[in-house]
C-alpha cells in the first residue's frame, strides 16, 4: 500500500516539475514561452493520466499527428499563444484572446480534451486526421462526452500545420477541400485566423449538431414505426418518447419562439426502403414552407443548414444551394 502512495506521490512530483520546466527548441519549432503554471496543476495531472491517448509535453510540428496532439495539448492548457502556432496563417494573440474564454466556458477548470481512434491520410503536402475527441471530467461517474473530429494539415517549409476552411485549397480533389467547417476543433482552429468569430462559429456547431440529433431521433422513430416516415401533424409528441431534451429541435442563433427547423413533409408515409437517394434527400432543413433560412455568417457568407435521410448535415450557401438542387445531389 506505502508502495503505491509512494508512486502515486512521485508521478505528481514530475508532473510538477514539467510544468515549471521549459522545453527545448528544434530547428525551426515553435513552443511556448512559459508552461502554465502550478494553479492549473489537477489539469497537468490529467493530462498525465491521458498522456497515452495524447502523448505531447511540446509543440511538435515535424509530423501531421505531432501537430495535431500538439493542438489538443495547447487547448487543454486554454494556451491560444502556443495553439495558434499549430495553425496557418493564425492572427496575431492579443487579437484572438477571447478564445481562451470560451475554452474556460467549454472546459471548466479540470476537464480537458483526449484524443483516441486516430487515423491520418497524407498526400505529398496535404494530409487529413480523422479522431475522436473526448472531454474527460475527473472525479465524475459519468461517461465522457465525445464527437467525431477531422483536421486538414498542409506542409509549409518543412512544418505540419492545420489549414482550416478559411485558408485550406479548394480543389475538390484535395484533402483540404471541404463545403464548410463542421467539426469542433477546425471551428477553434478557423477562429484563430480571425475569419470566424468564435460566437458565430459555435452558434452553427451547436446547429450543426442539433441537427444531428434530430435526424437520429425522426430515424429511430422511423424505425420503431415500421420504416415509415411520419406526417408533420404532430411531429413533436410523437418524436417526444425518444429523447430528453427539447433543446435538439432549435438553433441557438434563433429566438425560442422561432422555429428553428422543419421537416420534408414529402416523406410522410413513404417507407424508408423506397428512399434510393438517402445521401441527397432532405430530412430537415433551416426555414419553413420549403423557404430556407440562411442564418448563419461564415467568411462574409450566409448559410443554412440541412441534415439529410442518411443522417449527415450539410452547410450551403444560396449559390451552392440553387446549383445542388439542379444537379440534383439535393431533392426533396
Amino acid at each position: 500500500m506505502l508502495r503505491g502512495v509512494s508512486g502515486v506521490l512521485l508521478c505528481l512530483l514530475l508532473l510538477l516539475q514539467t510544468a515549471h520546466a521549459q522545453p527545448e527548441a528544434g530547428p525551426g519549432m515553435a513552443v511556448a514561452s512559459s508552461i502554465p503554471p502550478t494553479s492549473e496543476a489537477l489539469i497537468l495531472a490529467l493530462d498525465g493520466i491521458n498522456r497515452r491517448n495524447n502523448p505531447v509535453e511540446r509543440i511538435d510540428l515535424f509530423k501531421p499527428e505531432a501537430t495535431v496532439r500538439s493542438f489538443i495539448w495547447a487547448l487543454n492548457r486554454k494556451d491560444v499563444d502556443l495553439a495558434r502556432k499549430c495553425v496557418l496563417n493564425a492572427a496575431p494573440t492579443d487579437s484572438i484572446n477571447y478564445i481562451s474564454d470560451f475554452l474556460w466556458f467549454k472546459l471548466g477548470r479540470y476537464a480537458a480534451f483526449s484524443i483516441r481512434d486516430f487515423h491520418l491520410y497524407v498526400s505529398e503536402n496535404e494530409a487529413l486526421a480523422t479522431f475522436w475527441l473526448d472531454t474527460i471530467h475527473p472525479g465524475s461517474d459519468d461517461e465522457p462526452s465525445g464527437s467525431s473530429e477531422r483536421l486538414r494539415l498542409q506542409r509549409v517549409g518543412g512544418l505540419w500545420l492545420i489549414a482550416p476552411q478559411s485558408t485550406a485549397k479548394t480543389s475538390p480533389r484535395s484533402f483540404l477541400y471541404a463545403p464548410i467547417v463542421t467539426d469542433f476543433t477546425e471551428m477553434l482552429a478557423m477562429g484563430m485566423t480571425n475569419k470566424l468569430t468564435v460566437q458565430d462559429a459555435w452558434n452553427s456547431y451547436q446547429c450543426l449538431s442539433h441537427m444531428k440529433e434530430s435526424a437520429m431521433v425522426i430515424l429511430q422513430y422511423v424505425l420503431d414505426a415500421g420504416d415509415v416516415f411520419p406526417g408533420e401533424d404532430g411531429l413533436k409528441e410523437r418524436l417526444a418518447p425518444f429523447h430528453e431534451r427539447e433543446t435538439i429541435f432549435r438553433c441557438p442563433s434563433m429566438d425560442r419562439a422561432v422555429i428553428s427547423y422543419s421537416y420534408n413533409a414529402a416523406l410522410t408515409g413513404v417507407s424508408l426502403k423506397r428512399v434510393n437517394t438517402v445521401a441527397s434527400t432532405i430530412l430537415m432543413y433551416e426555414g419553413i414552407d420549403r423557404k430556407f433560412d440562411f442564418r448563419h455568417q461564415v467568411e462574409g457568407e450566409k448559410r443554412s443548414h440541412i441534415v439529410f435521410v442518411d443522417g449527415h448535415v450539410k452547410a450551403f450557401t444560396k449559390a451552392e444551394l440553387n446549383t445542388a438542387f439542379k444537379s440534383n445531389t439535393v431533392r426533396w
